[in-house]
């Protein structure tokens, strides 16, 4: 099952969102099922890049546009990564899902918001709120074939009122 997820480029003058395909084994039914996914994704394609990065393989040659976009942002890279540390996909796993327990990341299906955490705690008892919220994530979710998903993470703002 393909879905495209919305990456921000790199650069000042290029910042735009654009889709890139991925690629799912099975539908997600859930919200769980779904962040798991993606995050395996995510982290067998960074295990790769590292395997390639200590095989010594060739990156392609950066063309003058990339080369400008990375020095606007202060760091002209070419792919290797030189982070020889063992990725835990559990551990990856807990931290996208309680990322977006915790409200700091929502996600977008479509232009839908289906990480509404507003939900009514009133009946809730003090020790059962992170049982609570945790099940929210076997929420059933509608994704399709083509659908575009936008993962947006919060950042808090401090600051002093005067």
């Amino acid at each position: 099952m393909e879905i495209l997820i919305n990456l921000k480029t790199l650069g000042k003058k290029s910042r735009r969102i654009r889709p890139v395909s991925f690629i799912y084994e099975k539908k997600p039914e859930t919200l769980r099922e779904f962040i798991d996914q993606t995050v395996l994704i995510m982290v067998r394609t960074f295990k790769e890049r590292q395997k390639k990065s200590k095989e010594g393989f060739l990156p392609e040659a950066l063309s003058e546009q990339a080369i400008n976009d990375m020095a606007e942002l202060g760091k002209v890279a070419f792919g290797y990564i030189y982070n020889e540390n063992e990725v835990s996909e559990e551990k990856a796993i807990k931290t996208a899902e309680d990322a977006v327990i915790d409200g700091l990341v929502k996600i977008f299906i479509n232009g839908s918001d289906i990480t509404d955490m507003a939900l009514d705690l009133r009946n809730v008892e003090i020790d059962e709120i992170e049982a609570f919220y945790a099940s929210h994530l076997e929420k059933k979710i509608e994704i399709n074939e083509g659908d575009q998903v936008t993962f947006v993470k919060l950042a808090m703002l401090a600051g002093r009122r005067w």
